[in-house]
């Protein structure tokens, strides 16, 4: 075999064994790009699938597109909080925005800058977010019902886990 050709068969198969080697790594494994959710809000509840209040989990570091349709009869919002802050609303008992907020010292902070304010009736909203932090969150609405308590104490509220 000549020198040239013999030459190019051993770059050729070294090439090979590069993309094999890279292959076996996980090198080109596909990663979602983007975890999509489409979630409905009625009274007073969130749904995925037709489930009321579903936990949800997503990935760390990948984008999520967040899409919410209003089927209910009434305004709602969707945030996205700490636990720790759901469960101090939830400790107040049945209350108003104003006294929630004022028991908090102001409106809840969202996380991921998550906040889809005054979604009205069948309207649709959409955000997208990278989750960075693994943990556990609540996901909540925090409108003030026609008897001036907050969604959140009517049971519109549902967890989100954000994995490793």
């Amino acid at each position: 075999m000549p020198y040239q050709r013999m030459k190019r068969v051993t770059v050729v198969l070294g090439a090979v064994a590069v993309v094999v080697a890279l292959a076996a790594a996980g090198f080109f494994l596909t990663r979602p790009t983007i975890q999509e959710i489409n979630m409905g809000m009625s009274e007073f509840v969130f749904l995925l699938d037709g489930s009321p209040n579903p936990t949800i989990k997503v990935k760390a570091g990948v984008p999520v597109k967040l899409t919410v349709i209003n089927r209910g009869g009434v305004t709602h919002e969707l945030m996205i909080v700490e636990r720790t802050v759901l469960d101090k609303i939830l400790d107040l008992g049945a209350v108003s925005k104003h006294h929630m907020e004022e028991a908090l010292g102001g409106h809840p902070h969202p996380l991921f800058g998550v906040e889809l304010k005054d979604v009205k009736t069948g309207e649709s909203r959409s955000t997208t977010f990278t989750p960075d932090k693994p943990g556990t969150y609540a996901i909540a609405c925090f409108e003030d019902g026609p008897d001036e308590v907050v969604h959140v104490h009517r049971g519109m509220h549902t967890v989100l886990i954000v994995e490793p």
